[in-house]
């Protein structure tokens, strides 16, 4: 049963036979795109074969003429060895559309793939352009998300919050930061939210001010210390990752 759990899981992985639609940068992307979201954790001492069988199958996807486009993300902190690959469609009606170049290499991923991962999780989320930032054409190296689970019956007083917040950061710093996601479905341990930031090394990071920071600075510390309280009345449980950019298996647009 494992096993046959890790082929149909590495098939969805590989085959990406949805649909041939481009990964967008999301200033080019519909307002509200869907961003499918595919978690990978790989058996322990076998990150290096992982990550050839990748690359040996996006040989064979784009030797057919493959189109889609892909990024893969490895998970820099946490247990075991984890990665991400994330790509987007414009609408629902997009799923429909298949990707011959991918069911042409499904072989390969369950011979060669399939035996590295020893567990898979997807997830389809929709952007939130209205609290988010423009994003740029130029693909992330680095990306740093924090998960929301929020507390039944709070979801309201949590949207109104982000927004709030998000209205204060624009003010003082010309636009909201980070790119906002709302989950749809994904279990009952799923969050219902994420906020991503992308870099492009982690010195970047150095730079970053604490958005509680910025938002006293606009509001005064009263005010913030208000606003911070009654936010996170709304918040069930939050975590963070640091996610690295994969070139050499991803298929950048």
């Amino acid at each position: 049963m494992k096993n046959t759990f890790r082929i149909k899981a590495c098939t969805f992985f590989l085959a990406l036979v949805f649909c041939s639609f481009p990964l967008l940068a999301q200033d080019e992307a519909p307002s509200e795109f869907i961003r499918v979201i595919v978690e990978f954790k790989v058996k322990e001492g076998q990150t290096s074969l992982f990550e050839k069988s990748i690359s040996s199958w996006k040989e064979c996807y784009l030797s057919n003429g493959g189109k889609t486009a892909w990024n893969v993300f490895r998970r820099m902190d946490g247990e075991g060895d984890n990665y991400v690959l994330t790509y987007v469609k414009p609408n629902w009606a997009a799923f429909d559309d298949k990707d011959e170049a991918g069911g042409s290499c499904n072989s390969l991923a369950d011979l060669m793939v399939s035996p590295s991962i020893e567990t898979s999780s997807r997830y389809f989320t929709k952007f939130m352009p209205e609290i988010s930032k423009q994003a740029t054409p130029e693909s992330p190296q680095l990306v740093a998300v924090t998960f929301f689970k929020v507390k039944t019956g709070m979801y309201r007083s949590f949207m109104d919050h982000v927004k709030t917040i998000s209205g204060h950061i624009a003010t003082a710093e010309g636009s909201p930061r980070g790119f906002w996601y709302r989950y749809l479905g994904g279990g009952e341990n799923a969050p219902e939210f994420f906020i991503s930031n992308t870099y492009q090394s982690f010195s970047d990071l150095d730079d970053i001010s604490s958005i509680w920071n910025t938002v006293e600075n606009v509001l005064g510390k009263k005010e913030k210390d208000k606003l911070y309280d009654t936010f996170f009345e709304s918040v069930g449980d939050l975590y963070n990752h640091f996610y690295k950019l994969v070139p050499e298996i991803s298929n950048l647009p």
